[in-house]
């Protein structure tokens, strides 16, 4: 009976340590980040085709979303999808150019994008927007099979607002 419940004892303490997640290989980071490569290209090409409702599909719908703009403005999913639906309303055309972009993996399930760019943005009314650089930080987190943005933070100086001449 003793050595039945030393057995017991030490299969349940066995059973109680954290398990240390082995490390994930080369490869499996590499696949990670062009999978998550693959679908922030995507989403910026739906926003420069001013196609929202399908790029909102990368976003993680959810009260664990959180949004900040340049203006360092804090959104929820709701108001983030708001401003950006205003801005593309507004806009007659939005063209973004890469500088710079980076992709930290976080784990099997989290991903840290960094992106930097310049964007142009013509608006329906003859004003043309220019940013020269923006920062854009996006976290991504797989659900149910998915990469979804969770987070997203962009930092940019006051972007030069001219008129275009007609």
């Amino acid at each position: 009976m003793k050595k039945i419940l030393i057995c017991l004892t030490a299969i349940a303490l066995l059973g109680c340590t954290s398990q240390t997640q082995k490390p994930m290989t080369d490869v499996e980071e590499e696949t990670i980040k062009s999978e998550v490569k693959k679908d922030f290209n995507v989403m910026l090409e739906l926003v420069q085709k001013l196609d929202l409702e399908t790029a909102f599909k990368y976003y993680l719908d959810s009260p664990d979303f959180m949004g900040i703009g340049p203006d360092g403005m804090i959104m929820d999913f709701a108001q983030f999808k708001k401003a950006n639906e205003d801005m593309v309303n507004a806009a007659k055309s939005m063209h973004f150019t890469t500088i710079k972009e980076d992709i930290k993996v976080l784990g099997s399930d989290q991903v840290f994008f960094i992106y930097q760019y310049s964007g142009e943005i013509i608006l329906n009314n003859g004003e043309k927007i220019a940013y020269d650089k923006i920062a854009m930080t996006l976290l991504y987190k797989k659900v149910e099979g998915v990469w979804k943005i969770v987070f997203f933070h962009e930092s940019a100086l006051p972007p030069v607002m001219t008129k275009l001449s007609e």
